[in-house]
């Protein structure tokens, strides 16, 4: 998860990482952004579809390596 973390776009991967490592709320992601609250919805949306494709390009190239 850090590795697939570490590729991402640094504001993907702080968003991500305050979501779901520190708990924090939409609100309080939106206030440390500088955004509104669904800028931060947004934001998080793509990260996510980011994180899940990164994910699964690292999942497929080791399944690969190990076939």
């Amino acid at each position: 998860v850090q590795l697939v973390l570490d590729h991402l776009p640094p504001r993907y991967s702080r968003a991500l990482e305050w979501k779901y490592l520190e708990e924090l709320s939409v609100d309080e992601i939106a206030a440390r952004m500088q955004c509104t609250p669904k800028a931060a919805e947004s934001l998080l949306t793509r990260a996510r579809d980011a994180f899940r494709d990164a994910f699964d390009a690292i999942r497929k190239a080791a399944h690969e390596v190990n076939s």
